[in-house]
Parts: structure tokens; sequence; C-alpha cells
């Protein structure tokens, strides 16, 4: 890994490298290797801002696919929140978004919680309708509502967010149905 680092500071081995990765997880994968392979798509996210597209597609591609187990999906969920912190906010919200009705419960989670952990106020206008989008989706509020049957620390971020998304969205920015949701998750 140490080597592949070192060769990955070129922005054109980077590319080749996350290009190498997104054809790896089409098929089964063993923990160890995925592990090894979110660490370097992380590297990648660091080092090369104009290798973050790629970045995604392949952290899209880890949430999504059947063959890589469900807490290595959460990993790259929390990655998916590390490269938001760079900037990369709008790709990810649009794709969490796009396919919130396609990831499994846990990464769902997974990705709202780190968010709540990371996040904090005040928020822009997109951040917020871009995570009311994602969250009011059917199959996310029913994914969170497991999360407000909780009484950990997850629960009491994920009141949090919600509750300051209520407060930060600009009046009209959020549909009722949004508004009434995050309301009810922030009450949780």
């Amino acid at each position: 890994e140490q080597k592949l680092r070192s060769h990955m500071r070129f922005p054109v081995v980077a590319a080749g490298v996350l290009a190498w990765m997104l054809a790896t997880v089409q098929g089964p994968i063993n923990q160890t290797a995925m592990d090894t392979l979110l660490q370097l798509a992380q590297f990648a996210i660091e080092e090369h801002p104009f290798q973050r597209p790629a970045a995604l597609e392949f952290l899209a591609a880890v949430m999504t696919s059947k063959f890589v187990a469900g807490a290595l999906q959460k990993d790259a969920a929390q990655v998916a929140v590390f490269l938001m912190t760079t900037g990369f906010v709008q790709p990810v919200l649009k794709f969490m978004e796009s396919n919130g009705d396609r990831l499994e419960r846990g990464v769902v989670c997974a990705f709202i919680d780190r968010v709540a952990a990371v996040a904090s106020p005040p928020y822009s206008r997109s951040f917020v309708e871009g995570m009311a989008a994602f969250i009011s989706k059917p199959a996310v509020m029913e994914a969170l509502k497991a999360v407000t049957r909780s009484s950990g620390s997850e629960r009491k971020r994920l009141a949090r967010l919600c509750s300051e998304l209520t407060r930060e969205a600009p009046v009209g920015a959020l549909g009722k149905a949004a508004q009434s949701r995050l309301s009810e998750l922030s009450g949780a």
C-alpha cells in the first residue's frame, strides 16, 4: 500500500489506480483488500482535487455493490462524508438522494450519523436542500426510524442535525413533507 501511495502522488497514476479500484469492486473482494482500497480512495481525495469525481464513482460502486459486505459499505459512506468535508458536497448529496432507496439501512444511518458528527451551522441553502431531499426519501425515513428508537449518541446527533436543518432552511426552501419529516426527526 505504501509503495502504491507514493506513486499515487502523481495525478495520472492516481487516476489509473482509481479506475482499477472501480473495476475491482465489480466482483467479489475480500475485506482486507477493500479496507486498503478505501484508504487509497481517501488518499486520492486528499491529494488530487480533480480526482474527486472518480473517487465518488468508486465510493458509489462500493456502497451499492452486492459483492461488498455491509460493514465495508458503511466505511465507504464515511469516506464519502470525508469527501464532502473537502468541498465536494453537492455531488455526494446528489448521489445519496438518487440512490437512497437502493442503499442498505446501515449505510444510510452511517452516512447521516457521520454528517451529523462533522457538520455544523450555518449551513448553505444547497446543503440544507440536499440533506432534506435525501432524508425525505421514504426508504431513508424508514431506516432512520430505527435510529430514533435508540437512546444513544447517534440518536442525539440525528435529532440535533434535523433540528438545525429545519431552523437553517430558508423560508419555502423545503417542501411541506420534508419540513414535517425533519421536524418529526428533530423531536425524536
